[in-house]
């Protein structure tokens, strides 16, 4: 789960669709989709969502918190639809799509030649033009709508992977269904403020920049951008029902690994040294004394530290670096 600020919003990655395997998570094939190619959560991760039941009653948990729900969708269709070459809904007949005689399916609407840039084997575009297209947009839409959305981040559309068709069209599915979501792009990377001026109507929020990892030359050149684009009059400018705004988006918490595979440690300063280091959890907790390997009620193999050493080991490095640890089980 990912908080942003000023707004109370309970948001999930979209990496929840994908089942919990070892190795990438940009692999192909590992994703939860019903009949119809639409991605679903992975009822494993997410028991309530079993029966198809979605994140429906996610939502109405995170909302009986006065908390906004939002998901992170990836553009386009699934590689995993793509290659089941499952027909598509149209949900004026509540049947499969039929134009010209013909029922449609996703490798009538898939573009494997344009895959997501940075999941490149988990998601290609797919022809908006085409009826069919529309259609399955508009099943996928009123079905997540359904579920209590009330944000949406659509990835590998914006920046090097922009598609003004999806955008435009999406957008006007999120006014029809839903008039009060909030709708954001990404990815930032390669975006640019005459790039923002295509969109900034049709959306609310959109990614201007990449990811900040551990280099601090990647957290410098947010601020040149934030000129950029404020510069360029765009900052609360019109948006969908009302404003928008570029996104810098995620803070430099450094690298983390797959989902469920692995947990990193890192170490970020306190003092005024430019410089943080991450590093597999292991690597550092085999150098540490008092560590024996467990198993977690969950079944899974984790390295069990002595209290006592590790608030030692703390002190040590917080005394002599100015350094604080932090560990991240994702």
């Amino acid at each position: 789960m990912k908080f942003l600020s000023l707004i109370p919003l309970c948001f999930l990655l979209c990496l929840c669709v994908h089942r919990n395997l070892k190795g990438d998570s940009n692999s192909r094939g590992t994703d939860n989709i019903d009949e119809w190619g639409r991605l679903h959560p992975d009822p494993e991760r997410w028991p309530s969502s079993k029966g198809w039941k979605g994140f429906k009653n996610v939502a109405d948990k995170v909302h009986d918190m006065d908390l906004k729900f939002g998901i992170h969708l990836m553009a386009g269709i699934s590689t995993q639809a793509y290659d089941s070459n499952t027909p598509i809904l149209d949900t004026k007949t509540g049947k499969a799509y039929e134009e010209s005689g013909k029922v449609w399916h996703a490798k009538d609407i898939g573009v494997p030649g344009r895959a997501c840039k940075w999941m490149s084997n988990g998601f290609m575009a797919l022809n908006v033009t085409s009826g069919a297209g529309k259609a399955f947009l508009r099943s996928l839409y009123e079905l997540y709508i359904s579920w209590g959305l009330d944000f949406v981040k659509l990835d590998c559309v914006f920046g090097e992977d922009i598609d003004f068709e999806e955008i435009t069209y999406v957008s006007q599915i999120l006014k029809e269904l839903k008039p009060s979501i909030v709708f954001s792009l990404s990815p930032g990377v390669s975006a640019t403020p005459n790039m923002a001026k295509v969109v900034n109507g049709l959306v609310n929020m959109y990614r201007v920049t990449g990811d900040d990892w551990d280099q601090w030359s990647q957290v410098v050149t947010h601020f040149d951008v934030a000129r950029d684009y404020a510069a360029a009059k765009l900052i609360g400018a019109q948006g969908l029902n009302g404003n928008s705004w570029p996104d810098l988006d995620m803070l430099p918490f450094g690298w983390l690994t797959d989902p469920g595979q692995d947990i990193y440690i890192a170490f970020f300063n306190l003092n005024d040294k430019a410089t943080t280091i991450s590093w597999k959890f292991d690597d550092l907790v085999k150098a540490l004394p008092g560590k024996k390997l467990v198993k977690g009620l969950d079944g899974r193999e984790v390295w069990s530290l002595n209290r006592v050493v590790l608030n030692d080991v703390l002190s040590a490095e917080v005394a002599a670096h100015g350094c604080a640890l932090f560990v991240f089980d994702y």
